[in-house]
């Protein structure tokens, strides 16, 4: 059985960047030595989380919770964004998020 070489955030990672860059998907593939046909699902599957999370089926990727001496919380949406916020203000930020 064959094994995924990168996980989820990875691969949304890598099509953020990508989207950022400027690089076709050819010249991004050929820089980060990734499978273009590989990038290619990875893309499609960015675009159907989009659509997803507009239609409210999704809303945050995975949390990371703060150790205990960084109180803050790292929040990712699907298509890249990142939030970082003191874990006091977490209730008052989720509440903001879902009224989007």
């Amino acid at each position: 059985m064959r094994r995924n070489r990168y996980t989820p955030e990875q691969k949304q990672q890598h099509v953020t960047q990508w989207r950022h860059s400027g690089l076709t998907r050819k010249q991004y593939c050929q820089q980060h030595q990734l499978n273009f046909s590989s990038f290619r699902d990875w893309i499609a599957d960015s675009k159907k989380i989009s659509h997803d999370f507009s239609l409210g089926l999704s809303a945050l990727l995975p949390v990371s919770l703060p150790s205990a001496q960084t109180p803050t919380v790292t929040l990712q949406t699907p298509d890249g964004y990142v939030i970082i916020c003191p874990l006091a203000l977490l209730p008052g930020v989720i509440q903001v998020l879902t009224r989007c």
